[in-house]
């Protein structure tokens, strides 16, 4: 179960979103590119060259997982000016679904992941808020401060608050995730589960169903 709600940020705000997207893309781009390099590396046949330019990687060179290239991020970032004005997780969180597409381009033969344009990136997540991040109308995001928000419905007291996504799309606008906990005795993991399985808006109505008896 979702709720959305609708971004209301300042001018300052909304440049520090298209910074961010920025350099979202190029940390993308740069992963990306650096495992096609790695796979086009391998598949020059010893006896003959490639007739295109290729870089040469050593036979031993591990694949750029995301485990060796969130290192990488965070070895850039110390050298890197422009890396250093975004929250470390949000760069580590697109390095993650870069991850997911690679895997689910193998798994689940879903198409070659692409580069990304500021037409096909247009979205990054904070994977953790601070405590008591919500107001009545604004929201506290790591590296934006409080945004004013418009809050269309109520948050329902058994909601959660989950990792947030930010949507820029032709005006700011934001996607807060709420994960409904469905009852005495169950874990966060199973929670979890029910959630992804469609099954959670049953369990409310069981409880309530209890609470009422």
């Amino acid at each position: 179960m979702t709720y959305e709600y609708k971004l209301q940020p300042t001018a300052e705000q909304m440049a520090t979103i298209e910074q961010t997207l920025g350099v979202c893309r190029s940390v993308w781009n740069f992963a990306l590119r650096q495992r096609k390099d790695w796979c086009n590396s391998r598949k020059s046949p010893i006896h003959a060259c490639s007739i295109h330019a290729e870089y040469i990687i050593a036979a031993d060179e591990p694949f750029p997982n995301y485990h060796r290239q969130a290192k990488q991020l965070s070895e850039a970032k110390k050298q890197s000016l422009q890396l250093k004005t975004v929250h470390s997780q949000v760069l580590q969180q697109g390095l993650r679904s870069l991850d997911r597409a690679w895997d689910d381009m193998k798994a689940r033969r879903f198409g070659f992941p692409r580069l990304k344009n500021e037409y096909r990136m247009h979205s990054f997540v904070f994977p953790q808020l601070g405590k008591d991040p919500i107001q009545e109308d604004a929201i506290k995001l790591p590296s934006l401060g409080w945004v004013r928000w418009r809050q269309s419905r109520p948050i329902p007291e058994r909601f959660e608050v989950k990792p947030a996504e930010n949507v820029c799309e032709l005006e700011a606008t934001g996607s807060i995730g709420y994960d409904a906990l469905v009852g005495a005795g169950r874990s966060r993991k199973a929670v979890s589960r029910a959630v992804s399985r469609g099954t959670a808006i049953a369990h409310l109505k069981e409880i309530e169903h209890r609470e009422m008896t």
